[in-house]
């Protein structure tokens, strides 16, 4: 499933996704734009799919804020996978530390963002108001990861309200058990948006 587009998304959706929830989070919104390269330069047998094995986009925000998202899966490399803020007067990663004019250490217990969401739904179940306040902000981070990549594929700069009003669809046409449906390598170049 992994190595193809319409199940996983390739690896901005499938992997990144988690790290543009993050910015996205911090910046109060998602990106209104795109501009990203790519390809496949590790992964090129045809038994991979039609993914690609490395992106590179420059989000941009409201108020002239970039973020800049790369992401690859080349086996035998050095692999990183973590958040850089940087802003004028300082910068975190995420870890529980600011560092610049204003340095700060979180000293209380690290708790992962996965428990501290699990806590938080429990909680409000138990005290009679379950909610669900996740499902705008999964969406619009699922968005931004689909913008990034069809800048990628196609080579052009996508905007917000330009993949926000797509009717791209991935799906197959038949879903059927048998051989899956063999589809191209995206070429930057060729529009995929409809």
């Amino acid at each position: 499933w992994y190595y193809f587009c319409w199940l996983s998304g390739d690896q901005i959706t499938e992997q990144a996704i988690h790290h543009n929830d993050v910015i996205n989070m911090v910046m109060g919104g998602p990106p209104i734009s795109a501009y990203g390269s790519g390809g496949r330069m590790v992964r090129t047998d045809p038994k991979f799919g039609n993914i690609w094995d490395n992106m590179s986009i420059d989000f941009e925000y409201p108020g002239g804020v970039h973020l800049a998202h790369t992401n690859r899966h080349w086996e035998n490399c050095d692999n990183r996978s973590e958040n850089f803020v940087v802003g004028t007067i300082g910068e975190s990663n995420g870890s529980g530390r600011i560092t610049g004019k204003n340095p700060w250490i979180w000293e209380g217990e690290m708790v992962t963002p996965k428990e501290y969401e699990h806590w938080e739904l429990v909680e409000s179940i138990r005290n009679g108001q379950p909610r669900n306040d996740v499902l705008d902000f999964a969406a619009d981070s699922t968005l931004t990861t689909i913008m990034g990549r069809e800048s990628c594929y196609t080579g052009k700069v996508i905007t917000w309200d330009e993949i926000s009003n797509s009717d791209l669809d991935l799906l197959p046409k038949r879903l059927e058990f048998g051989p899956a449906p063999q589809r191209p390598v995206p070429i930057p170049g060729q529009p995929r948006l409809v």
